[in-house]
């Protein structure tokens, strides 16, 4: 018999979960996708991670937490109740599902930490009794997960059984992951068999393989065949979360999911053949990496350090890359990580400074803000507005202008901030870089310029100590005239510069000594096109 060939840990088994519909769905996330991605067949497979066939042990005695150790690893929290509904027979696993029960209360739930890859190919048999009950639906056999699995930070791939109006069982995916459309595991209207149902006695063969998705892309993969059939086979995004991207635990899932779904008699289920491998798999260029260039600099003259990221006018097809306004969510406002895994951006950055003398965690933008053609608010300011056209044709609106006039001056989107820099390529008078107080100081700054060509940039710079002692407005016109920009704009500064490409914020944090991000009341995004 082969056995384990990597190091790895298992983690302690979840015995006690909601029991509202399905026990122990604790693997939670939220749509279709239709991208067409690689897949991940013929890629490098390393050497099996795992395989185990059970055929070492005496038949008649029960699965242990020395016996499980020996073939996975240091397994923990691997009940006596759980080892009691386990057992060798004809040297392959049984499983034994409790009449009466559903969740953890009559079934085996383990999860085991194994190497944290990209990628891995899951393969085993399963068979059911001859008389097996199947009722109403459960969840079975292995699975994998992404991250910190259903919890929004990760995702889980298993798999499942149900029964349709004509009584007949069948095979399903079961996946938690970031688009999924509702708060239950998504099946995507995948089943084996296409008809007819499940029988008792028979070995199905099952193949799993799971792909990590890149920070905000859809480029991960999930795939399930039985007995060589293709039951799904997609491209998912798991998470957005980038630094949770990587699978990470080996699920072993086995009991009746929800009340109304348990039998009068005992269930077994046997297991047999199981190997796990990983893999290293390649990613295609996503649809975010045609719309920007981000490169990071030192300013030798302020001692600071500045990113610049170049947004294009126009995507690899040729389509406008459309750059918005967008408010938080919350009154209290949304850190830049927030925004933008809540509006899928492919890039987002800070744009108007805040309301002052608010109550605690309230936070509302100044002056006057247009979001898409409409007026969400019409405060007059002493401040210039940054007005956004058609083809993000960037401009800047005089203080005490209305909303009114900018829209029918064809602005799409405005935000009040605080003053232009540049214009027509050339610097602004001294009379308005001196109507912001602090522009003669150094201080993290954001700013948003553009080219003749309609690309737009955005600098954003470090101060405080963190990238740097920080720049003046004359500072920003300096390196922004060196670059030949036609148009500059100040938008904010301080502790709420941040921007954010592809879900990573490449900003530092400046709030908390360096540990907190700062939430703000809106923020100018490119939404991620999937071609959905």
């Amino acid at each position: 018999m082969m056995k384990k060939q990597s190091f790895f840990m298992l983690a302690t088994i979840v015995a006690s979960c909601s029991l509202f519909t399905m026990a122990c769905d604790k693997h939670l996330l939220t749509g279709n996708d239709t991208l067409a991605l690689e897949k991940l067949s013929g890629k490098a497979l390393l050497s099996p991670t795992i395989s185990v066939n059970w055929d070492n042990w005496t038949d008649g005695e029960h699965y242990n937490v020395a016996m499980a150790r020996t073939d996975f690893g240091d397994i923990n929290g691997f009940t006596q109740v759980e080892q009691a509904r386990t057992l060798i027979s004809l040297s392959r696993l049984r499983v034994t599902l409790l009449k009466d029960e559903y969740g953890a209360n009559g079934g085996v739930i383990t999860n085991s930490r194994i190497d944290t890859l990209e990628a891995y190919e899951l393969n085993y048999k399963i068979k059911f009794h001859a008389d097996f009950d199947f009722a109403t639906a459960g969840r079975i056999g292995f699975g994998l997960q992404i991250g910190d699995g259903a919890d929004g930070e990760g995702g889980t791939f298993r798999l499942a059984w149900d029964t349709d109006a004509n009584g007949d069982s069948y095979f399903k995916p079961y996946a938690y992951y970031a688009d999924q459309p509702g708060t239950a595991g998504d099946d995507f209207g995948a089943r084996y068999p296409a008809s007819g149902g499940l029988t008792g006695s028979v070995w199905y063969n099952v193949k799993m393989v799971i792909k990590a998705n890149t920070k905000m892309d859809r480029n991960g993969r999930a795939e399930l065949y039985i007995n060589d059939v293709e039951v799904l086979n997609i491209p998912i995004r798991w998470t957005k979360d980038h630094t949770k991207r990587k699978i990470s635990q080996l699920l072993f899932s086995n009991y009746r999911a929800g009340a109304g779904s348990e039998s009068t008699r005992n269930a077994n289920v046997w297991f047999d053949d199981f190997t796990l491998t990983g893999a290293t798999p390649t990613y295609a260029p996503a649809w975010c990496d045609s719309v920007y260039t981000v490169t990071r600099h030192y300013d030798e003259i302020s001692e600071t350090y500045y990113h610049l990221t170049e947004i294009n006018r126009e995507d690899n097809n040729g389509n406008t890359i459309r750059l918005m306004n967008g408010h938080a969510a919350k009154v209290e406002g949304e850190t830049g990580t927030e925004f933008a895994r809540r509006m899928d951006c492919c890039v987002a950055f800070n744009a108007s400074m805040g309301k002052s003398n608010l109550p605690p965690n309230v936070r509302e933008p100044v002056g006057i803000q247009i979001i898409d053609g409409n007026i969400v608010q019409a405060l007059t300011s002493r401040r210039y507005t940054l007005g956004i056209k058609d083809e993000n044709e960037l401009l800047a609106y005089l203080p005490w202008e209305t909303a009114a006039n900018m829209l029918t001056d064809g602005a799409n989107d405005a935000l009040t901030a605080f003053i232009p820099l540049i214009e027509d390529h050339q610097p602004v008078p001294q009379a308005v870089l001196d109507s912001v107080g602090n522009s003669s100081v150094k201080h993290p700054r954001q700013v948003i310029a553009q080219y003749d060509n309609g690309n737009v940039l955005v600098l954003s710079c470090g101060g405080r100590g963190y990238d740097g002692e920080g720049m003046t407005a004359q500072d920003l016109v300096r390196i922004l005239s060196a670059l030949d920009v036609r148009f500059a704009f100040n938008l904010d500064g301080g502790g709420s510069v941040t921007t954010m490409v592809n879900g990573e914020r490449i900003t530092p944090l400046i709030d908390g000594n360096g540990t907190l991000e700062r939430a703000r009341p809106n923020w100018l995004y490119v939404k991620y096109d999937h071609g959905d």
